[in-house]
């Protein structure tokens, strides 16, 4: 019963290539490179059965790539885990559509099971709640800005539920910390083109507190691997906004990328095959 779970690798245009060049490493992307490992690690754990594949919905490798090599594997069945713990019909959404629409050119493909949703899942909140408390103090004295990528509200007033997951999560999550409300603020971000998008956005929120001199420390639970933006988008031009006021400290917290605390959660929501859907 081969796995094949999913990453979106953020597609911006060719302004992006510059962007890209900030956060490259000796080994390449830092989001291939992750989620390599992630690959490698589940590998492992399974002994190679069942089969553990990584793509990417937009890049390489692909997912009719991978799909592709499942099927000449003569599976029977695919589980497909989307790294996007809240659902979007940009993100989740579009990978199941893509999904659904190569299982039909396929004709007699085997079956293929996506989780849709796991943003309020223990498994991902105790992940969360483990892994940042290695890196925040709740009795701190540091701002926690929790940044989620944005998408514009007009997305929420057809029907799309993800600012409703993304707090769900957050909710979840301060429960557990026990944070006061002036301790912490969810912000989106990642936004483009004239259209208004989820607020507060993450830039303004940043350069607010920047002015009101108070140590900020950003995490973005809606990215389970760093990649551009969080490395960049938060490491870089967040840095600068809030350098830029004179503000007294910054710092990014890393994201759960191949950490123990992910590798355990997704073993353990791989195994709970009944929030899987058939699609």
């Amino acid at each position: 019963m081969p796995i094949l779970y999913g990453i979106i690798l953020p597609f911006r245009g060719p302004k992006s290539a510059k962007l890209y060049q900030r956060i490259w490493t000796p080994q390449g992307s830092p989001l291939l490179v992750t989620s390599q490992k992630i690959e490698a690690q589940l590998s492992v754990h399974y002994k190679n059965d069942p089969m553990i594949l990584s793509c990417m919905r937009y890049g390489s490798p692909s997912i009719e790539m991978k799909l592709e090599e499942l099927t000449d594997a003569n599976c029977n069945e695919i589980i497909c885990l989307p790294m996007f713990p809240q659902f979007s019909k940009t993100t989740t959404g579009s990978i199941m559509a893509k999904l659904k629409k190569i299982k039909n050119e396929y004709g007699t493909a085997p079956e293929i099971k996506v989780l849709k949703d796991f943003s309020s899942d223990s498994r991902y909140i105790d992940a969360l709640f483990t892994h940042l408390s290695k890196y925040y103090e709740k009795d701190s004295n540091e701002h926690l800005v929790l940044s989620f990528h944005g998408i514009p509200v007009s997305y929420v007033g057809r029907g799309d539920k993800y600012q409703l997951y993304c707090q769900e999560t957050i909710a979840l999550l301060i429960q557990r910390f026990q944070l006061n409300n002036d301790q912490y603020t969810i912000t989106f971000q990642s936004r483009f083109g004239p259209d208004p998008w989820l607020k507060p956005y993450t830039d303004k929120k940043i350069e607010e507190l920047s002015k009101s001199n108070i140590k900020v420390a950003v995490f973005c639970p809606g990215f389970l691997v760093d990649c551009l933006e969080t490395l960049d988008e938060m490491g870089n031009e967040a840095r600068m906004i809030y350098e830029k006021s004179r503000g007294p400290s910054f710092r990014v917290i890393p994201c759960l990328n191949d950490s123990p605390e992910l590798i355990n959660a997704m073993i353990e929501i791989f195994e709970d095959k009944d929030k899987f859907e058939t699609i």
